[in-house]
């Protein structure tokens, strides 16, 4: 996922900073990939320009597309790594 925002931050940074005086740092635009990926999207950064605003929705189709990937490997790797009932039962010694 950091590489998700690190690369939406300097797209996003490229495209703005010549136009768009709110993303005059690349922290600014690493504010803005995270705030954005996190649905928090407070408004006080926008992008203004149309490539801008494209590398934006793209950053989440992006998210909702990977992060659901993401979660799933883990949780097969979680499920994978607990022994069933069946196989926890078969090392049990019952007196």
């Amino acid at each position: 996922m950091a590489a998700v925002v690190l690369t939406a931050a300097g797209l996003i940074f490229e495209a703005e900073r010549a136009t768009n005086p709110a993303f005059s740092t690349f922290g600014d635009a690493v504010y803005f990939a995270i705030t954005t990926l996190t649905t928090g999207g407070f408004g006080d950064l926008v992008p203004t320009t149309e490539i801008g605003r494209l590398i934006v929705a793209g950053e989440m189709l992006a998210a909702v597309t990977f992060i659901p990937y993401e979660v799933t490997q883990l949780l097969s790797l979680i499920h994978i790594s607990e022994p069933t009932r069946q196989e926890a039962m078969s090392y049990a010694v019952f007196c």
